[in-house]
C-alpha cells in the first residue's frame, strides 16, 4: 500500500508542475491525500520542467493506475476476514467520499480545468 501511495504521489507530482500548478510546495486539497505529491513537485521540478503531452499522459496514467491499484487492493482481505458486506460498505465509503470531494473540493480548486477529476466532475454536475 505505502508503494501504490509514494507511487501515485511520485507520478502525479510531475501533473502538478506541467500543469503550473499554483499550490506546488504549499497546501494542496488533493484528492485522495496525494498532497505529497505538491511537495515532491518542487523538490523534483521546481518550476522549471520540460513539458511534454505524452510525458504528462504517461505519468497521469500511471498515477491512476497506481491509486485504482491502492483502492482495490485490501478488497480481498476484507472479503476474506470479515465478509462480502464489509466490502460492500467499503466500496460505498469510497462512492461517498468521492462524490463529497467532487461536490465540495474540485468546484474550487485552481486547475479544475485541466485536472481530469476536475473534469469529469464539471461533466458530471454540469452536464
Amino acid at each position: 500500500m505505502l508503494l501504490l501511495y509514494l507511487a501515485t504521489c511520485y507520478f502525479q507530482a510531475y501533473c502538478c508542475a506541467y500543469q503550473d500548478c499554483p499550490y506546488i510546495g504549499g497546501f494542496c486539497p488533493a484528492i485522495t491525500g496525494i498532497m505529497p505529491s505538491s511537495w515532491m513537485a518542487k523538490l523534483l521540478y521546481g518550476r522549471k520542467i520540460n513539458k511534454s503531452m505524452k510525458l504528462f499522459n504517461l505519468n497521469a496514467g500511471v498515477a491512476a493506475a497506481a491509486m485504482f491499484a491502492m483502492i482495490l487492493l485490501p478488497i480481498y482481505w476484507i472479503f476474506t476476514a470479515l465478509g462480502v458486506w464489509y466490502v460492500v460498505g467499503y466500496v460505498g465509503f469510497l462512492v461517498v467520499y468521492y462524490l463529497v470531494f467532487m461536490l465540495t473540493v474540485c468546484p474550487a480548486c485552481a486547475i479544475r480545468g485541466t485536472c481530469p477529476g476536475g473534469k469529469l466532475q464539471g461533466m458530471v454536475f454540469r452536464g
